[in-house]
């Protein structure tokens, strides 16, 4: 401790100012070759030049303790500084970070979650398979709840964090707020596994459908009732999404020359379905459509058949199809129940057997009806634009959205080529329920 370079120098102040100042100011007049003070004692100016000096010289011995103060103090500091890790930047592309936003709890929960699980499949696919080369990819998930402000909140933390890709949300009306925002900031990519309504098409160079845009799935809807209907009437929930359905399906069938009886909006807070299916009924339809993709659609199809509906109900969404079977099958049986949708949960042929196959192992539940496969999807295509291995900058959404832009990536639920606008290709499962359980009719890709 004595000797340490700070307690030597207060040593030396302490030594500097107790001490007599004539001697020091005797030891540094010898050191400038000045005259002894015993040669001038008799002078009266040079007693005067004695004083003045013997000031100069304090001042300059206390200069010179400050001076050596100083570097005794930096080199106290300074190895601090050079032992202290400095930040790197990233320069290589071995860690790629995906957020996933999505609905995991809530009424919505269900089919959040399978969507989440195809995406860990992918992911586990690509960090343990030969393509990887070193190279890993983390996933950061988050539960939006299926609430758009809160998907909406959690995509701008991720912005700020520059997640270079984001996969997220479910329905239109939880992904639009997060697509508008890829507008104005250019650090993350948004892909999104379902949500096809109008408003999301082209919103972004950014922002990427898996699903294909909703005028598909008005123009197969369309063309199924323009050979089985004479009047249809239209259910349909009163958001974003729901509204741009309905718009596309009822100008379709008005240019088949096929009346719309009727078209009732299913509210957030309304209740009372047993009213909103009579309602619907007073226009006497043959078809119904119900454009309903959470689960409301369950009690409304249930209270159409207590009303005594006997024609044919057509469900623009397929993602409750296990949950439908969970009811009364003589409740379900009374009229014809079909799924149209603009998308396929999964294409036949070998690389869905192996999705499946994977799926299984992992999680021992069947995906086959789920939406599974669009989470598969969207990270499969995510790891086929990444830039190869070999190349060592840094993996950024740019770089990402330039490998999109070129996918060819044929995945389970069709293939993954981006129009202009940046949405997929259609693909279309066709269902009917018979027999208490849905049946696959026919997967077409056009």
């Amino acid at each position: 401790m004595t000797n340490s370079p700070i307690y030597n120098i207060r040593a030396t102040i302490r030594e500097s100012i107790y001490s007599k100042p004539m001697a020091i100011g005797m030891n540094m007049s010898q050191s400038f070759n000045r005259p002894h003070r015993a040669e001038q004692k008799d002078s009266p100016d040079n007693e005067q030049s004695d004083v003045n000096n013997f000031s100069y010289l304090q001042t300059l011995s206390l200069f010179v303790i400050l001076i050596i103060l100083s570097i005794v103090i930096i080199l106290t500091i300074f190895p601090i500084f050079i032992t202290s890790p400095l930040p790197v930047p990233a320069t290589d592309n071995s860690t790629i970070i995906c957020g996933v936003i999505l609905p995991l709890s809530g009424d919505l929960g269900n089919i959040g979650t399978d969507i989440l699980h195809g995406i860990e499949v992918a992911t586990d696919e690509f960090n343990t398979g030969d393509t990887a080369d070193g190279r890993k990819i983390i996933l950061q998930i988050k539960d939006d709840k299926g609430d758009p402000n809160l998907s909406h909140a959690l995509f701008q933390e991720m912005q700020r964090e520059r997640v270079p890709v984001v996969i997220g949300s479910y329905s239109t009306k939880l992904t639009l707020k997060m697509a508008e925002e890829t507008k104005k900031v250019d650090s993350s990519v948004l892909l999104s596994p379902q949500a096809n309504g109008e408003a999301l098409y082209g919103i972004s160079p950014r922002f990427y459908q898996i699903n294909p845009p909703v005028f598909y799935l008005a123009e197969f809807i369309g063309k199924w009732v323009s050979f089985s209907s004479d009047r249809v009437a239209i259910l349909y929930c009163d958001d974003e999404y729901g509204r741009s359905v309905m718009n596309n399906i009822a100008s379709d069938l008005t240019n088949r020359s096929i009346p719309v009886s009727g078209k009732e909006p299913i509210r957030q807070d309304d209740t009372d379905y047993a009213a909103l299916s009579h309602s619907i009924l007073d226009s006497a339809p043959d078809t119904i459509i119900l454009i309903v993709y959470d689960n409301r659609q369950i009690p409304i199809i249930r209270n159409l058949s207590e009303a005594g509906f006997r024609g044919q109900v057509i469900l623009s969404e397929s993602g409750l199809m296990n949950s439908l079977e969970k009811e009364n099958s003589d409740v379900l049986s009374q009229f014809s129940l079909f799924t149209i949708d603009s998308y396929t949960n999964l294409v036949p042929g070998i690389q869905s057997e192996r999705f499946v196959s994977a799926y299984q192992k992992m999680f021992h539940q069947d995906p086959t009806r789920t939406l599974a496969g669009y989470g598969y999807d969207s990270m499969k295509v995510v790891t086929e634009a990444l830039p190869p291995a070999c190349d060592t900058h840094t993996v950024t959404a740019e770089t990402i959205r330039k490998g999109l832009d070129t996918s060819r990536y044929y995945g389970v639920s069709g293939p993954k080529v981006f129009d202009s606008h940046h949405a997929a290709g259609p693909a279309q499962d066709r269902w009917v329920f018979r027999d208490g359980t849905f049946v696959l009719m026919t997967t077409s890709l056009v």
